[in-house]
């Protein structure tokens, strides 16, 4: 069979520099319907072919994602080369062992030399390095959806992990749609000088849909309707130009200056004629009476690879804004008797303070150890604290320790689900712990006063 003539047309002309480099990083952004993954399965498939020692492996956020994405588009790769051109009969079976699309352990395996293709995620316990092939090593590794890594300190350690050994190269290959200015991703490998990605080994390409020359008429023209009718969008799914094309969350969010100091003045006039008031009174009356400012306080648990949150948040109940202060602490690996210490330092420690109702031991561990006012959030869904904090014009106070705030408002989104080509309410994958201390310390205000509450 004419593999290689196979490749050849399949491939395309507008994907030669990606075909040929040999660089340790290999990175497409590229707009819907531009063929990045596709090509990229294709040149996957014939590195197995090249080297009887490569092995690949494939890596997305969750597992279950491989079966819509990396795994039918190596299968696809697999049977366009395999394919007879002139008897149109399909032989990638004789070459390759393909497990099913159903199967819990997803695995292809080209039969002459036992090499593999492993798929991955990073939800998964089990570590990359204990990760093994048959022959060789897994030295090339397929990264979709490359900003699902939410750090690239994440980014690192992964890469790290993969050994090149007796293998006779090391890539990874880097594939991903249009995502936010803010991304790592641009910083690590698109905003770097060309002396800078020659001396890191870094091959970078954007690719938008005039790269796909297999489009059929009708696909075209649907991207010409759309940059007629939504030339934003068309910038970033057409053009392939950084930004959150669908989903933003919380796209009117803003970062300002402003003193907690000159916030807390504001609270204490706002709640002079309720001070005569017991504890109890103030936090069910108050919002039935007119102060105008009032402070929120919402915790976010976490451990090892989840930074616990605690953040104060002030509420302009007139002008209905809520001014975000910059996290009082935003820490890994603290432990409950650490976490109370904590929260005692900052003089907040006799504040209503709304946490995660997920883990009740961490709540009543810390009620034994003086924080007695710590009640668990009482949202029956996420969606609903998401829809108590769209009521408001939100404002991060801009301070280098709300670096992590302002990341996490600006990556927040609904999941696009490409199978199905359209919006899930699934939250997508990214860091959001700052954003459920905001979403808990919210359960305090009365859905009487959130005008939106139902029609959000």
């Amino acid at each position: 069979m004419a593999i290689l003539s196979n490749l050849k047309t399949l491939r395309g002309l507008n994907y030669d520099d990606f075909w040929h480099s040999n660089h340790l990083y290999n990175v497409l952004m590229g707009s819907k319907r531009s063929k990045k993954s596709l090509t990229t399965a294709l040149k996957l498939i014939s590195l197995i072919l090249q080297h009887p020692k490569n092995n690949i492996l494939a890596i997305r956020r969750y597992f279950v994602d491989h079966k819509k994405s990396t795994f039918p588009s190596l299968c696809w790769a697999i049977s366009k080369i395999f394919t007879d051109p002139h008897t149109n009969q399909d032989h990638s079976h004789t070459y390759f062992s393909i497990s099913s699309p159903k199967s819990k352990d997803l695995y292809i395996i080209y039969k002459p030399t036992g090499q593999q293709i492993i798929f991955h995620s990073l939800d998964d316990n089990q570590r990359v390095n204990s990760l093994s092939a048959f022959k060789g090593n897994l030295n090339i590794s397929w990264i979709e959806e490359a900003y699902e890594i939410e750090s690239i300190e994440a980014f690192d350690t992964l890469t790290s992990s993969i050994t090149q050994a007796d293998s006779p190269y090391k890539r990874f290959y880097l594939t991903f749609n249009p995502f936010l200015e803010t991304s790592w991703l641009k910083t690590r490998f698109f905003d770097l000088s060309q002396e800078e990605k020659t001396s890191q080994s870094i091959f970078t390409k954007i690719t938008t849909f005039r790269d796909n020359e297999f489009l059929g008429k009708d696909d075209l023209l649907t991207f010409q309707n759309l940059q007629i009718n939504n030339p934003k969008l068309f910038e970033i799914i057409g053009n392939a130009n950084w930004g959150a094309a669908e989903g933003v969350i919380f796209p009117n969010f803003i970062v300002r200056a402003f003193s907690s100091h000159n916030m807390d003045i504001l609270v204490q006039k706002s709640s002079l004629p309720y001070r005569h008031m017991s504890a109890y009174e103030r936090e069910n009356l108050i919002y039935r009476q007119n102060p105008r400012f009032v402070d929120h306080y919402g915790l976010d648990y976490g451990f090892s690879n989840h930074p616990a949150t605690f953040v104060r948040v002030t509420e302009d109940r007139r002008s209905k804004i809520l001014y975000c202060h910059c996290p009082y602490f935003y820490e890994t690996n603290l432990s409950n008797i650490q976490l109370s210490d904590k929260i005692r330092e900052t003089g907040k420690s006799k504040c209503r303070i709304f946490s995660d109702r997920s883990e009740p031991k961490t709540n009543s561990e810390l009620y034994t150890l003086g924080i007695k006012n710590i009640k668990k959030q009482t949202y029956k869904t996420i969606e609903e604290g998401i829809k108590r904090m769209l009521n408001y014009k939100i404002v991060i106070q801009n301070t280098p320790h709300s670096k992590p705030a302002i990341q996490e408002f600006t990556n927040y989104r609904y999941y696009y689900d490409p199978r199905l080509d359209q919006l899930t309410r699934k939250i997508a994958p990214s860091a959001d712990h700052y954003i459920d201390a905001v979403r808990y310390s919210l359960c305090d205000v009365l859905r009487m006063d959130l005008t939106g509450f139902l029609y959000v």
